[in-house]
This record gives structure tokens, sequence and C-alpha cells, in this order.
């Protein structure tokens, strides 16, 4: 399966490695790479599609419970609301970068998967337009929203938007820390 050559890329080349799926029972299907993952600590990123949260239990197609799906066996995991200007792009681009520093053991020394569903409220199509059932929404992203500059600065980098700073496992000795201890 994909996510299986996902994790053995990911501990081949000793770095994070994305796998990206559709909805139901897809997402399901990556649940024993995940296990893996969790259990050899290898750095793996699961980017799932989703419907939109408001179809979740209603028995639409394609609609399974994903948030939560992988349990205890994720470092970090988070259900993205479907895009719109509402959800700022700066904070998913943090978002992002978080998911990347969980995975990588950066912010708990424990590297593993992390899953990220995206919720869509129409099917990825090569081009925006209305969004069928929701008069007012569309798919079109607004080019402000998109076309500015610290979208441009975070594009042309190789660096990351946010830095972690990895907590220390063991704190300094001298006499800052003899005076607290005291």
């Amino acid at each position: 399966s994909g996510g299986f050559y996902a994790l053995g890329w990911a501990k081949g080349i000793n770095e994070v490695v994305a796998v990206i799926v559709t909805s139901g029972t897809a997402v399901a299907n990556l649940l024993p790479a995940a296990v893996e993952a969790a259990q050899a600590q290898v750095p793996l990123l699961l980017l799932t599609a989703d419907r939109p949260a408001e179809l979740r239990d209603t028995g639409a197609n394609q609609t399974i419970h994903q948030p939560g799906i992988f349990g205890c066996y994720t470092r970090w995991a988070k259900d993205f609301p479907a895009p719109s200007c509402e959800y700022s792009l700066m904070a998913l681009l943090g978002d992002i970068d978080l998911a990347v520093a969980h995975s990588k053991g950066q912010l708990n020394f424990h590297p593993g998967p992390v899953h990220l569903n995206f919720c869509f409220r129409e099917n990825l199509a090569p081009d925006g337009g209305p969004v069928r059932g929701a008069p007012g929404k569309s798919s079109q992203w607004d080019k402000a929203y998109v076309d500015f500059r610290a979208m441009h600065r975070w594009a042309s980098s190789p660096e990351p938007r946010s830095r972690y700073i990895r907590p220390e496992a063991k704190l300094p000795e001298g006499p800052v820390l003899e005076e607290l201890v005291a």
C-alpha cells in the first residue's frame, strides 16, 4: 500500500515522507503503516482528504469519521476546515510546519506519524467555481488571499515558516539551576 511505500522511503532517506490519500476507507488502509511508523519512530505525514464537517454522520458518499482514526499512533493530528479565505493561509503554513516538527520529533524527542485531515467541499478539480449545493460559495481562491509578500517570501525560501526550539533533555548546571532547586 501507499502507506508502507512511504514508510520504507522515510526509513531509507531518514526524513519525513508524506503519503496522500482520498477519503473514506483509503484512510483506514493507512492504519497498519501508521502503527509501524509509531513503533519504529519513523517520521511520516498522513495527508488525507475528507468531506466537510457538515457532511459527517449524514450517510454522504465517502464519509467515515476520519479525525482521530489513528488514535494514539500519531504524534499530532489536525482536522482542517474546508478551504476558505476565513482560515488564514499563514495559519495553515504554521500548522504544516508544526506537523513536520512533531513528525521529526523536534518537540518531544519521539519522531513518528502525524495526521493532517483536509476537508474539501468539492472534488479536486482543475478550475475553481461555484460549489454544488452551496449558493454563494466558490472553490476559487481570492487572489488577495494568496498573493502577498509573506507568501512569496515563504514560497521562495527553502526554510520553514516556523522554527521550533527542541527542549533540552538535561538542564545546564550552574548557579541559576542551583538557586532554582534550592
